[in-house]
């Protein structure tokens, strides 16, 4: 769950973006959430982002590249999609796949009340006590995983979902 580190201004974000050779630029609020359109694999537009990010705006972060289709293919895979309400509900995106070995070593844990799931570059966190309250944070996750990750809530999700999906018609 973000804890609103590093905030990038999203004009200026947009503006670096464009001016780096990306179309269609949107972000949507200040939520590190960016739409546009390259010709660029997945991999190399991130390394690009990530380093135009920190030349220009000077926050080194991570940065996750997702379709819209891998989008929509983690809203269905959450199999937490049905338990308590949406902002319980948390969705991680890993740069790599986590390890096996790592990745059995966090499941074996009680996040108790909260749960969590790891299917290859995802994970997916139910947190009913509250993101600030959760231990299941970002930041455990990239440490104990040996990956980098960004973690977003179900609406955040949603609404990227939403507006990708506007764009693709």
């Amino acid at each position: 769950m973000p804890k609103g580190q590093n905030k990038v201004p999203m004009a200026q974000l947009r503006d670096v973006l464009t001016t780096a050779g990306f179309t269609d630029v949107q972000t949507w609020i200040q939520s590190g959430n960016i739409l546009l359109k390259s010709d660029l694999p997945a991999r190399e537009i991130s390394k690009n982002i990530h380093e135009l990010i920190k030349e220009h705006i000077g926050a080194d972060l991570p940065v996750v590249v997702r379709t819209p289709q891998q989008i929509r293919k983690m809203m269905l895979d959450n199999p937490f999609r049905t338990e308590g309400r949406t902002h319980e509900l948390f969705f991680v995106s890993f740069e790599n796949k986590p390890a096996a070995e790592r990745t059995a070593v966090v499941l074996a844990q009680d996040f108790s009340p909260g749960k969590l799931a790891i299917m290859g570059h995802s994970a997916y966190l139910f947190a009913p006590e509250g993101a600030p309250l959760s231990r299941l944070d970002n930041n455990y996750l990239e440490k104990k995983l040996g990956v980098k990750a960004t973690t977003r809530n179900f609406n955040t999700i949603a609404k990227m979902l939403e507006l990708s999906e506007r764009d693709e018609k």
